[in-house]
Formats: structure tokens, sequence, C-alpha cells
């Protein structure tokens, strides 16, 4: 499912469990509200180490790390290619015990590692195994809300890639990454998104083919992209105004 717009997100809680949901907060009441075995994660005592890494998430893990900005300069490929490499040839089971040496690779590698335990929160929790609750596929909320930007992206791309079963994330704006695009393929993706400019062209076009599409909230242009999906009257004609105006209201 997409919720695209402004408008809250609740029918994102019609869906059948288990689930995983990551949200800043409100959506998370009405979804403990209303399912009764759901499992809260807690960033205090929970952990979400995802080492040792398996050949799957050695390939995913540096795209999750490193953020579009410098993705194609050669530092950065040499930065990933050498974490990949550290992970596949020490089996590590922890970030902040892997080895560098000085090479300009390997010094990349390790400034992103550093990067990831100067924060408080990814610190701790990247030194502790998974609760067995996510990885067996018990339906989950996650509060995302007081996380800063950094952690925010990691632990959610992480969340996604190390539970097993469908993933709702109320705000994808914030998450986007490609490894998303193949959940949407499998349908195990629901997304709330304020407005499609927040993705790029590719992330659009894979958002826009999620079978079930509500619009609530949205912006003149996001209603005719819907509308050149799923209208089925002709532009300029009172049905179709109608269809983009419904649309458009909260």
């Amino acid at each position: 499912m997409l919720i695209l717009g402004n408008n809250d997100r609740a029918e994102l809680l019609n869906t059948d469990e288990p689930f995983l949901l990551l949200d800043d907060g409100p959506l998370c009441d009405l979804f403990l509200e209303r399912f009764k075995k759901i499992k809260a994660f807690d960033f205090e005592t929970h952990g979400l180490n995802p080492l040792p890494a398996s050949y799957a998430m050695r390939r995913r893990l540096p795209g999750i790390l490193w953020d579009n900005s410098g993705k194609d300069t050669l530092r950065v490929r040499d930065g990933k290619r050498a974490l990949r490499n550290k992970l596949k040839a020490n089996n590590a089971k922890r970030f902040d015990k892997l080895p560098f040496n000085n090479g300009d690779a390997d010094r990349e590698a390790a400034d992103m590692v550093d990067e990831l335990m100067d924060s408080p929160v990814l610190s701790k929790v990247l030194t502790k195994r998974p609760p067995r609750f996510l990885l067996s596929g018990s339906s989950v909320v996650v509060r995302m809300g007081e996380l800063e930007d950094f952690d925010r992206t990691v632990l959610g791309s992480l969340f996604a890639l190390l539970y097993p079963g469908n993933v709702i994330i109320s705000d994808f704006g914030q998450y986007a990454r490609d490894l998303h695009i193949p959940m949407m393929r499998k349908g195990r993706l629901s997304i709330g998104l304020n407005n499609l400019e927040q993705l790029d062209k590719r992330m659009q076009q894979a958002v826009l083919q999620i079978p079930t599409k509500i619009g609530r909230g949205c912006t003149y242009d996001d209603a005719v992209e819907l509308a050149q999906i799923g209208c089925k009257f002709p532009p300029g004609t009172m049905d179709y105004n109608a269809f983009i105006a419904e649309r458009m209201r909260g």
C-alpha cells in the first residue's frame, strides 16, 4: 500500500499480522491499541547488530552506510569494497572490532565505522544481537521519532533487511534506499509518503508500481501522477477533475 499526501496514515492499520512498523510515534500508539500481542523494540535494551554478515548483507550494508552524496566517487567505491572485504575475511562479529590499515580505501571504511560508533544509539544497538522476536517475524513496532537523521537512516534500513515479514514505514521519504525496491516488487512494503519529490526518479517509479495507491492531501502534481495511472476519464473532463480534487483534499 502507498498512502501519498500529507493526511494521517491511519489507513496503514488495515494490515494483517505479522508486520514491522517504523513510525515517529503516533501511529505506534494506534497499532499497540489494535494489535494486543505486538512487541515494542527498545533501543535501550535491544540490539540490531547484523554481524556476522551473510553474503546478501555484505552486499547491502555499504549502500546503507554511505549516503548518495558521494556514492560515485572513487574513494567511496573503494571504501565500500574495503568494508565488504573486511566483513568477509574476518567473519567479524562487531563493527568496532574490524581491523583496518592505513591505505586510502581502508581509511574510508574505518572513518565510516568511526561515525557509527560515535553515535550513542548506534554504538549501543550495533554491539548487541537482535531480539528473537524480531528475527522470528513477530509483529513489532519501532518508535523512530527521537533519533538523529543518520541513526534513523541506518537503523531503518537494518530493520528492513533483518525482518523476515512485511514492513510498514509511515514516512518513507526519510528512509528510502535501493534495498526497498525488491521489497515493493514482492509486496512486502507499505508506505506513507508526503510527496513524490522526496524521492529520486527511479524510486518514484518504484513506489508508483505499488498496486494499492491512496491519495489524501496530495500536491496537484502528485494527484496528476495518480490520475495517469488510475483514472479512467480523460483529462479536462468533470470526472477527471473530480478525481484530482478528491486526492488533493486532506
